[in-house]
């Protein structure tokens, strides 16, 4: 899901990591699975948060 490339010809302790199309995809679920928890879950997430002291 991730690519991993080492160095450049200047530097040979340089790394890119780039996300691959699949890991796009994962990324895409996993936001969308957070997105309808929180839609269900609001009201507890707001009732805790209004308990909390900071």
């Amino acid at each position: 899901m991730i690519t991993k490339e080492f160095g450049t010809p200047d530097d040979q302790r340089r790394v890119s990591l780039a996300v691959t199309d699949k890991g796009r995809e994962v990324l895409a679920l996993v936001g969308q699975a957070y997105e309808d928890w929180y839609a269900n879950h609001i009201d507890e997430i707001l009732e805790i948060n209004g308990k909390l002291k900071y």
